[in-house]
């Protein structure tokens, strides 16, 4: 029998805190997972993250501790993420490439970037937005030092980093001159194949969003705009509660709404649930203050559910495409959803179509995959 076997170029490790099935680490954890799966058919791809969900110490339940066999790739579920015993799941992934996935998740960072400098492994490090001025004001005297460490000890000397957008690649290069920065969007998987079970109907408006419930996502603006919306609207929240306090901030805002208008905060979702969500919601609402890629609205707009957002995120030209509309922050957010409100299901088709037809064209070129590629292979 000869040997047909094609071996696939090179190795790759991902290092990252959160994988599927996360649901608390929400974009983060689809970046990476996407980017597993979209690479498994061009290199051995393996894939070092925690055995239990961010914030708890709870084993997922879809998966077994140790080495498992997901996407294509093998994925190495760890209880103890100590140095000691990521160092020891690295010895056996084996890979000429490692990619880390957070510049700040130090836990995993520091043992990675000292493994490679070690065994001088070609490294490319992904800061998922951390270098953003908003998320650097949060605990900004311990990330600076913090940065500085990982520069006196050389942990940054002479690897790459990835920037998903041209204002992420600046960011980086404002903290690492001299660094080299491959700019490629992330790596999306294409919908799942669900049917829509409800009719738009003129007067009503289902508005969704998918998101951790933190200041950073604008909810606190997204429900105030509700109040003068005319019709019979509602407005489904899904997402772990991240930051109590704003939470409650967000609760006392719904309580003063007019009867006409409903805010529900349904928790978080399972990702193989996000599609039907979406497919039977009218329109993704949430005006964020900043997103590096935006993986919620990604998906919204595959799955046909047309977006408005603030134009803080890559996805600025919404309403040239009939695909949503993206404000300023301080914009007329009510006006917007009362003309998606008005529509019947006629109208509002066109404008999902326009979605759909928008984020397909922007995603997965063959020019972005060779971009990964060059990044991780040289």
């Amino acid at each position: 029998m000869s040997d047909c076997t094609i071996r696939k170029s090179k190795r790759l490790l991902i290092v990252s805190q959160c994988f599927y099935p996360s649901v608390n680490r929400g974009g983060p954890a689809v970046s990476v997972t996407n980017l597993a799966k979209a690479l498994a058919a061009q290199m051995e791809v393996s894939v070092i993250t925690a055995s239990y969900e961010s914030g708890t110490k709870q084993t997922y339940a879809q998966i077994h501790e140790g080495k498992n066999r997901l996407f294509g790739c093998d994925v190495f579920y760890l209880k103890d993420t100590s140095p000691k015993a990521l160092e020891r799941a690295m010895q056996e992934a084996s890979p000429d490439t490692i990619y880390i996935s957070s510049l700040f998740s130090g836990a995993y960072t520091i043992p990675a970037l000292r493994y490679a400098k070690k065994k001088k492994i070609r490294t490319v490090l992904a800061p998922r937005g951390e270098l953003q001025p908003q998320a650097l004001r949060r605990k900004t005297v311990k990330k600076h030092f913090y940065l500085g460490a990982l520069k006196l000890f050389g942990l940054m000397k002479n690897i790459g980093f990835h920037a998903t957008s041209t204002q992420e690649r600046a960011q980086i290069k404002k903290h690492f001159p001299k660094a080299q920065v491959f700019t490629a969007q992330n790596l999306v998987i294409g919908g799942t194949e669900v049917s829509r079970t409800r009719e738009k109907k003129a007067g009503e408006l289902y508005a969704v969003a998918v998101c951790r419930v933190h200041p950073i996502k604008g909810l606190d603006r997204a429900i105030s705009a509700l109040k003068t919306v005319k019709g019979r609207i509602v407005y489904d929240i899904y997402g772990p509660i991240e930051d109590e306090a704003f939470y409650r901030r967000c609760i006392t805002l719904a309580q003063e709404l007019p009867e006409n208008v409903k805010v529900r905060f349904c928790g978080a979702a399972a990702p193989e649930n996000i599609p039907q969500i979406l497919q039977n919601s009218d329109v993704f609402l949430m005006p964020t203050q900043t997103e590096n890629f935006g993986n919620a609205i990604v998906e919204a707009l595959q799955n046909g559910c047309p977006a408005l957002i603030s134009d803080a995120t890559p996805w600025k030209d919404l309403s040239e495409a009939k695909a949503g509309a993206a404000l300023p922050i301080s914009g007329d957010y009510a006006a917007v959803l009362q003309m998606f409100a008005d529509m019947s299901e006629q109208e509002w088709l066109s404008w999902s179509v326009g979605a759909r037809t928008y984020i397909n064209s922007k995603l997965n070129s063959r020019e972005t995959l060779a971009i990964y590629l060059k990044m991780l292979e040289g």
